[in-house]
């Protein structure tokens, strides 16, 4: 069946550019995914005796409809997402249409200026090669499987508001600086909600050596909590840092990434190991939380095929805050995966995963009754590109 979709749906297909042919450039095209799979739940993340296979045919959320406009330097970009919400994997009438991106650019040489919704203030794109699963969410321990190793080693940004400057300074090396809008933290013992006094600060940079690529990035936030009583700490810092790599020789690829923070999911909001790399209350105190993560990622190309083997850590930790057996909670992703590009605009991804969510920190349970148990994904996405 799969073989018979692949030959079925190998038609070439291509974006819409028009050119005005004074400075005026309009181009429309989007990328269409559709996850089919089986996924097996463990019993630890299901609160149930034992584990249970689902099935996942489901259209992934960062399936999106794209394109920009231009007229001499300025112009205008926009993504809209569509695909299925977070939490309903085989599909139903809950589905989503998001505002993905939506910003202005002015080009002034080797320099632009983009203010509106953008992400990239720190990622870069580099990434391993698992993608089954953006639709897939586990509700009750704040899982959240997700595509590119999101939240299990890789790290991505988030679509925020933000005035960014960017500059090509040649070929080997450009860079980025932004002010991005924080995202709102809701501290559940003060029943407060934070305001920002400053923007995230951010930057990044991309430094390319034909066979070797760095892009070190790193980004600060603070925000604030009103009305909150004297010596009750109102503050909360988070900061990030990461370098991610690439390098190539020949059919041969090997990409990789690790990075450091602090509070670190309550700056980059989506996705990432959102239950437990965030900052602890106790008492009157604000107890940080340090974040460790990384990934690597091995591929080799046979002509149109790539296979992939990739491994993910996720560590948070917090001795401050949790001081009852784990003081940390470390996740874990492995796996193959083979991109076959069957046309440039169509490729098939078949895949097998397993995602280790580590131990539950700081609980009473005896040793080996905080396990929260593993998942794994066995299927194949369907990738058109145009």
């Amino acid at each position: 069946m799969v073989l018979g979709l692949i030959f079925a749906m190998a038609m070439p297909a291509s974006a819409i550019v028009l050119d005005g042919g004074k400075g005026e450039q309009l181009y429309v095209g989007g990328v269409a995914l559709l996850d089919m799979a089986a996924w097996t739940r463990s019993k630890e993340q299901l609160s149930q005796s034992s584990e249970r296979s689902e099935l996942i045919l489901s259209v992934p959320h960062n399936s999106q409809f794209r394109g920009f406009v231009t007229n001499g330097p300025v112009g205008l970009y926009w993504e809209l997402g569509l695909g299925t919400a977070s939490g309903y994997p085989t599909g139903t009438s809950s589905n989503t249409v998001e505002n993905r991106k939506l910003y202005g650019f002015y080009k002034m040489g080797n320099y632009e200026l983009r203010f509106g919704k953008d992400d990239g203030w720190i990622y870069s794109g580099v990434d391993p090669g698992q993608s089954v699963g953006h639709s897939m969410s586990a509700v009750a321990l704040g899982s959240g499987m997700t595509s590119k190793g999101m939240g299990w080693g890789n790290v991505y940004d988030g679509r925020y508001a933000q005035v960014s400057f960017l500059q090509t300074v040649n070929k080997q090396f450009n860079y980025r600086i932004s002010l991005v809008a924080p995202p709102q933290v809701t501290d559940a013992t003060l029943v407060r909600t934070s305001f920002a006094q400053m923007p995230i600060l951010a930057a990044k940079a991309n430094f390319n050596w034909n066979w070797i690529r760095i892009f070190p990035a790193v980004a600060f936030q603070q925000v604030k909590f009103g009305n909150v009583a004297a010596g009750v700490d109102d503050t909360v810092i988070s900061y990030y840092a990461s370098l991610p790599v690439r390098a190539t020789f020949g059919a041969f690829t090997a990409t990789g990434m690790i990075g450091f923070g602090q509070n670190t999911a309550n700056m980059i909001a989506t996705p990432i190991n959102g239950l437990y790399q965030i900052y602890q209350r106790v008492g009157t105190s604000v107890k940080n939380t340090g974040a460790l993560n990384g990934f690597i990622n091995f591929s080799y190309t046979f002509g149109s095929v790539t296979p992939h083997i990739y491994f993910g850590y996720d560590k948070a930790t917090n001795s401050d805050a949790w001081t009852t057996f784990e003081n940390s909670n470390v996740r874990q992703m492995y796996g193959v995966s083979a991109h076959w590009k069957v046309t440039p605009n169509f490729t098939v991804k078949p895949e097998v995963s397993v995602f280790d969510f580590g131990k539950r920190p700081n609980t009473t349970f005896a040793n080996g009754a905080n396990d929260l148990g593993k998942d794994w994904i066995a299927g194949v996405q369907f990738q058109f590109v145009f």
